[in-house]
């Protein structure tokens, strides 16, 4: 009987437990993965030495930030690819940016990384050191791979794949001109400091990945089957989670519909450092885009919008300018 290898967390952690009755040692690796290369392969084979079962779990798409066009390989494909791989045993998709909650949830013995983050101090996200805590919380501990052939997947697709515009390469060849990495880097984080108001339309961005069964048989219209559907903040919400990275306090003041749909799945997936302030447009609903995509080439077939764009009546515009100037 073939072992099902790509699992969710839930599953996964029950699993572990079974496997740690019997006495088996768990290893956990992550990372994005976005092009799977020698050095990856030789990380899983002596990460595996460590224990008896070795568990990938994959960053999200919406949690890669490695530049324009990234990933380049959907999760779906980037986890099906480490799933091949005979040195891995298990696959889950992350649901989180980094590792830390996943540590907590599947229990590992061994959280293993690359050789490249031994000097915690050369990870800028500093979630190494937050996901050291984590291993240390349940019990394990961390170890690093010593294997020097040390690839980088963005390197490589950097160089030898065209995932830049001739605009993005031209306005990256003018910043390397000008700055060095560790000035940029200092630039970013004076940003911390910053208190950012964000003023603008909230927009709920939803995604219908079909696929095309044809031509209608009574009408001369395209029929498409769906076959998932994605949904995200969008607009000045979509604005405010990109900078809620860079700034420590930023307020979004919005404008919502007359009944104010979609309040709680705005609030849920801001971050926490994101104010959220508004007010709702009378006659008005909350602003969706839906867009419904051909499932193989990801490319628009049609978009329908729920909108209403008049300008705000004269009582709107009182409450929006009392509202601002206490903002």
């Amino acid at each position: 009987m073939k072992i099902k290898k790509i699992l969710d967390l839930d599953k996964l952690s029950s699993l572990v437990a079974k496997y740690k009755k019997r006495k088996r040692k768990i290893v956990l690796c992550h990372g994005v993965f976005d092009l799977l290369h020698l050095g990856h392969i030789k990380h899983f084979e002596e990460a595996k030495k460590h224990g008896d079962v070795l568990i990938v779990t994959v960053t999200p798409d919406k949690y890669v930030y490695k530049g324009p066009n990234k990933p380049v390989f959907s999760l779906q494909q980037r986890i099906e690819t480490l799933a091949a791989l005979q040195t891995i045993d298990f696959v889950a998709a992350n649901k989180w940016e980094s590792a830390i909650e996943t540590i907590k949830i599947v229990k590992p013995n061994i959280y293993c990384k690359g050789p490249d983050y031994k000097d915690n101090s050369l990870d800028y996200t500093k979630k190494i050191l937050e996901e050291k805590k984590a291993i240390k919380s349940i019990g394990g501990k961390i170890e690093y791979t010593s294997d020097e052939t040390i690839f980088s997947s963005s390197n490589i697709l950097n160089k030898f794949g065209d995932v830049y515009s001739d605009n993005q390469k031209s306005i990256i060849q003018k910043i390397n001109k000008k700055l060095n990495f560790k000035q940029i880097n200092k630039m970013i984080d004076e940003l911390k400091n910053l208190k950012v108001l964000v003023i603008g339309e909230t927009i709920i961005d939803q995604y219908f990945f079909c696929d095309a069964l044809g031509k209608s048989g009574k009408e001369p219209v395209l029929v498409l089957r769906n076959i998932k559907t994605e949904q995200y903040l969008g607009g000045a919400a979509a604005i405010s989670r990109h900078l809620s990275q860079f700034c420590n306090k930023i307020t979004l003041f919005s404008m919502l519909g007359e009944k104010g749909e979609f309040l709680e799945e705005i609030k849920n997936n801001l971050p926490k450092n994101v104010k959220f302030t508004y007010i709702n447009k009378k006659n008005s609903p909350t602003i969706v885009k839906k867009r419904f995509l051909d499932n193989v080439s990801n490319h628009k077939v049609l978009g329908v919008y729920t909108i209403n764009d008049d300008v705000l009546t004269d009582n709107e515009e009182i409450l929006f300018n009392k509202k601002l100037k206490k903002l």
